[in-house]
């Protein structure tokens, strides 16, 4: 009776053990950066909060991104993984139509859907916000929790946060 206790505690304790790697291993883990990096990165998301703050300011403007293409240089960056997404985020931009609205703000939402993967990537979450509004199909990337619509004048608090 004693070596079937032991056997059952045994089984037991690896089970335990077992779940234990499996939480730590499907667990998210961030990727922790360099200072330079970070702070380079920083510059990337600052910028994009210029075009945000533009966006939901007025809803005839079409945003230069001179600054944000600038900042998204992947020569200021180090890290491989960093590096891929940045040239991601480069060509999203460089591909963005600024002369037409409608385009520039399609355009815009693609490169704020890549820029949520770079949140979640680097452990960013608690600086940075994932928000989509369903009426118009759209993603945009800010700080805090309040909802600032920059693609719907006439609903400009209309959309929601984006757990991941």
């Amino acid at each position: 009776m004693i070596k079937k206790h032991t056997i059952v505690k045994e089984i037991c304790l690896k089970f335990i053990i077992l779940l234990f790697f499996l939480f730590f291993a499907c667990s998210e883990k961030s990727m922790d950066l360099q200072s330079n990096d970070k702070n380079n990165l920083i510059k990337v998301f600052d910028e994009n909060l210029k075009i945000h703050q533009l966006l939901f300011k007025d809803d005839k403007v079409i945003p230069k991104l001179t600054s944000l293409i600038t900042v998204t240089d992947k020569t200021l960056f180090k890290n491989q993984d960093l590096i891929s997404r940045i040239i991601l985020l480069e060509q999203n931009l460089k591909s963005i139509d600024s002369k037409n609205r409608e385009s520039f703000i399609t355009g815009y939402s693609h490169f704020s859907k890549e820029l949520t993967g770079v949140i979640k990537q680097f452990g960013l979450k608690d600086k940075y916000t994932h928000f989509y509004c369903p009426m118009v199909d759209k993603t945009w990337v800010s700080t805090g929790y309040k909802i600032e619509n920059p693609y719907a004048p006439d609903m400009r608090d209309c959309g929601e946060i984006i757990q991941e």
